[in-house]
């Protein structure tokens, strides 16, 4: 992690000692974006249990077929850390711009499914595509709130937390329903359509603080 994705995030972030519940849920800004933005990244996963699975199924699959996505999901996460390192110091090079290319990343892979899943190797490579997007949001997001928020970090943690498992909920039961009358195409659509507009979220949230550390910048 670099001086340059710490210090311009922590300035003015820390609220007061002793700030009750109530005051710390009143300063939005600090975590309903990024909040929103994970509810939906966590809403469009779904669509690989949801969507993906029973598609597979559906195609006359073994189940061994959907499982080895995981285990490629598995490789990705224990092989593929010199490429987000690499990523991360070239080109996300600050943690609101990799919470961003997460969702591109999800993004990417669901769109590639909604544009062709004919074939098996297109979900293999969605999900090379989707474990990247993973491992960069995984610990970016618990970091960036540790950052801009100071002290008050565990109670805003645990509330982006919350935000996000609603997704998680929530995701199941609307795939499921939407499979069931629609098939796989629609799922994925919804699912591209969810973490562009968090990525969209993500870049807010970043503006917002950014907009916030200038104004407790004394002036000249």
């Amino acid at each position: 992690m670099n001086v340059e994705d710490v210090n311009p995030w922590s300035v003015g972030s820390s609220s007061p000692r002793g700030k009750g519940n109530r005051a710390l849920l009143r300063d939005y800004r600090v975590y309903l974006l990024i909040g929103m933005g994970s509810m939906l990244v966590f809403l469009s996963t779904s669509a690989w249990n949801s969507g993906v699975a029973p598609y597979l199924n559906q195609q006359g699959r073994s189940p061994a077929v959907y499982s080895f996505l995981w285990t490629i999901n598995g490789l990705v996460i224990l092989l593929g850390q010199p490429l987000t390192t690499l990523w991360n110091r070239f080109i996300s090079k600050s943690l609101p711009s990799r919470l961003t290319s997460s969702a591109l990343f999800y993004a990417g892979a669901f769109a590639l499914l909604w544009i062709n899943h004919a074939n098996y190797g297109d979900f293999m490579v969605a999900m090379v595509i989707a474990t990247l997007g993973e491992m960069l949001i995984s610990p970016t997001i618990p970091s960036l709130i540790t950052q801009t928020t100071g002290r008050n970090a565990a109670f805003y943690l645990g509330l982006v937390g919350g935000l996000g498992s609603v997704g998680r909920l929530i995701g199941p039961v609307l795939f499921g329903n939407v499979f069931d009358v629609a098939g796989l195409q629609p799922i994925l659509l919804v699912a591209v359509f969810s973490t562009v507009l968090a990525s969209m979220l993500f870049t807010a949230h970043a503006l917002v603080q950014r907009s916030k550390v200038k104004s407790l910048e004394p002036e000249l």
